[in-house]
């Protein structure tokens, strides 16, 4: 999976914050890291095959620069400490300037990736024609769609990854429906096993557009300045919000605020006073959902068994405390299936 950390709003706000928030989610993937924020009134791109730790640090890992070193029949990698040095100080300098600059539209990604190596080419944002894409998630049997489209409509494809793949679709289903509901349904004919979260930036108008899936969460924070948040994954390090909801599956316009899912603001003013109180947080694995990352204690109702809980499983712990609903798992359908019959219908 891949970690998506983005802001909107009239207050700017730094895009070390931005960071910060994606840092503590690093478990999402530390394959390179892609920003699109706007500057001056100009979208700006910046993509790095680099950590999250790297960044918010301003510190390159030493073993970025190396040379071969051989000693009899031995040939190993050692670290050119000269090099390295210049190199750092030039990083940590470009780099110290950017994460201070303050934007009113910023998004952060982290990739994971399922399709593709880890090159530039293959960072997000995606750009297709004058919008960028930012995905988490995996369309299975993109392969076909990707051969399909370079085969039939002659696309100059720019990178090895489905993002490219879903926003040309997402493009081309556009033209076809004029109704988002019928754009919808086809990629879920087309993907039946989901692709994740797509999100479109218009450069123009200056919209962001979000298709979803039940596959991946994505969080989105009403702040008190009246900026949106976005995120893949709850951070305690967003604090002053007026609402946060775990949206649901459609396609949501942001400037027509037409977007909907389950209102978690009680859950997470609870679940931050616990964090908060914390002097130090655990990195291990989560008892819900198996992943390591950064956890609390909580305790279980009625009951003195505790359980260590990273703060995404706790909300959803205490929002079933509250309704008696459990957070349903989505099932996982078979991979195969792949409608590329439907597909050259709609495009033929």
């Amino acid at each position: 999976m891949c970690g998506i950390v983005g802001y909107i709003g009239k207050t700017p706000i730094t895009l070390k914050s931005l960071v910060d928030n994606a840092e503590f989610n690093s478990y999402r993937g530390d394959d390179g890291v892609g920003m699109i924020y706007l500057d001056n009134d100009k979208f700006k791109i910046r993509k790095y095959i680099l950590t999250l730790e790297e960044i918010k640090d301003t510190t390159l890992n030493e073993d970025r620069v190396c040379v071969k070193t051989r000693v009899g029949s031995f040939e190993f990698n050692t670290i050119d400490k000269e090099a390295y040095n210049k190199k750092n100080e030039e990083f940590s300098r470009k780099m110290k300037q950017i994460l201070n600059l303050e934007s009113k539209f910023a998004f952060i990604h982290h990739r994971k990736g399922t399709y593709g190596d880890d090159s530039i080419k293959n960072l997000h944002p995606i750009k297709f024609q004058d919008k960028y894409y930012i995905h988490n998630g995996t369309a299975y049997g993109i392969y076909a769609v990707r051969n399909y489209l370079q085969v039939f409509h002659n696309m100059k494809l720019t990178s090895e990854i489905d993002t490219e793949i879903l926003g040309i679709l997402y493009t081309k289903l556009k033209e076809t429906y004029s109704d988002k509901s019928d754009v919808y349904k086809s990629l879920q004919d087309m993907f039946p096993n989901g692709w994740g979260v797509l999100i479109e930036i218009d450069t123009k108008s200056g919209d962001v557009t979000i298709i979803k899936d039940n596959t991946r969460e994505l969080w989105l924070y009403i702040l008190d300045s009246g900026g949106i948040m976005l995120i893949s994954e709850p951070t305690p390090y967003i604090d002053s919000f007026k609402k946060v909801i775990r949206l649901s599956s459609g396609i949501f316009s942001l400037r027509n605020k037409d977007y909907v899912g389950i209102d978690y603001t009680e859950e997470l003013t609870q679940a931050l006073t616990d964090w908060n109180n914390l002097n130090q947080l655990k990195f291990i694995k989560c008892d819900r959902c198996e992943k390591t990352k950064y956890v609390t204690r909580i305790n279980r109702q009625y009951s003195n068994v505790f359980d260590d809980f990273c703060l995404e499983c706790q909300l959803f712990k205490l929002k079933e405390q509250k309704t008696g609903e459990k957070n349903k798992t989505p099932s996982v359908r078979d991979y195969n299936r792949m409608y590329i019959g439907e597909l050259c219908y709609k495009f033929t």
